[in-house]
């Protein structure tokens, strides 16, 4: 008799009337509405991208660009007389 108090209490949710059955293109992703909108979603998420890769690097660059100026005499103390830009040192060990 528990058993069948239980059986009555759940729904079927396979019948419910929350289920569409539209047609969509296979491409489109299950969040998006159209593939006009996953098409926006994607260009907008590449320019996002774009743009926290250039604040990172123009950061990164920046910051080397005012050590570089600001400590220009000892950078020049700190390499070798004899380097030039084209050499590769070379050492025996």
């Amino acid at each position: 008799m528990l058993m069948e108090k239980q059986k009555v209490g759940r729904l079927n949710l396979s019948t419910s009337q929350t289920t569409t059955t539209t047609e969509h293109h296979p491409a489109l992703a299950h969040q998006f509405d159209s593939m006009e909108q996953q098409q926006e979603a994607s260009t907008f998420g590449m320019w996002v991208f774009l743009l926290t890769e250039l604040m990172m690097f123009g950061g990164l660059f920046t910051a080397y660009l005012i050590y570089r100026l600001k400590y220009i005499l000892r950078l020049s103390r700190a390499a070798p007389a004899s380097a030039s830009p084209g050499d590769s040192p070379t050492r025996s060990y």
